[in-house]
This record gives structure tokens, sequence and C-alpha cells, in this order.
């Protein structure tokens, strides 16, 4: 959504908040206030969530996770994190790859090209039951 300017001398309530003389900020809604100056029509959220996913998975269950397809570009984020216990996260579809351990204490979060790492593999080898946090934005 869009981007405005406040115009006047005087400051302006918007969307819950006050907007100084020429401050702008940034609206989930198109606004009809004259005090308002239209900047931009740039998008309130900037990347697109094309996954948000919390998984489960049981002892010794594996999940293969097809990538949506970013619209924009080729390139897309994403983002891993741990709620309960740890896995292992496959980012190539090669049999000989090495997973990386995703715990409390780590994180994965990187930029990766669709065209390549299309799939991701996350693996529970523990004895308990996992689970993880999966989001997959354009880049």
């Amino acid at each position: 959504m869009p981007t405005y300017r406040n115009t006047s001398t005087k400051k302006t309530y918007v969307m819950d908040r006050y907007v100084l003389p020429n401050e702008t900020i940034e609206t989930t809604i198109y606004s009809n206030n004259p005090n308002l100056e239209l900047t931009s029509h740039e998008p309130y959220v900037k990347k697109s969530v094309l996954l948000c996913e919390d998984v489960t998975l049981n002892p010794a269950e594996e999940q293969i996770i097809i990538v949506p397809h970013p619209s924009t570009s080729t390139l897309y984020l994403l983002s891993v994190i741990s709620l309960e216990n740890s896995i292992k996260l496959y980012i190539d579809m090669n049999p000989e790859a090495v997973g990386l351990v995703i715990d409390k204490d780590s994180s994965y979060k990187e930029s990766l090209n669709w065209e390549i790492h299309a799939y991701i593999k996350i693996v529970n080898d523990s004895d308990a039951v996992s689970k993880i946090r999966l989001v997959i934005s354009s880049s």
C-alpha cells in the first residue's frame, strides 16, 4: 500500500499515530486526507511470504518441502528455527549431502536460488518429537 507525506503545518492523525509536518508514513490503506500527499504506491510489506508453517516431525521422520516459485525473481529467503529439539536441514538433494543441524542455539537464514534449491529436506534423527518454524519469502 502507499506512502504519504504530511504537507500541512500541523501534525495529522493517521492510522493510530500522529504524523509531524513533512514526515512520511507507510499505510495499509489508501487515504483521502487532504493533508497527506501520496509519495509512493510501494507496498507496506515489501516481501511476500510464500510459505509459513510450523512443522512437527516424529522420531526418524523426514519431510521434503517443495519451495513455491518466487514470482519476481529466482531468489527466495529461507528461514528455519527450532521450536522444540533439533532437526537436520538439507538444502542440497544430493544423497551424499551433509545436513545442517538446527536446534535451540542455532537457526538458518539464507537467500537461495530457486533454480538450484527448489526442494529442501528436513530430517528428525533424534529420539524425540521435533518442531520447527519454516518461513519462505521472496527476496
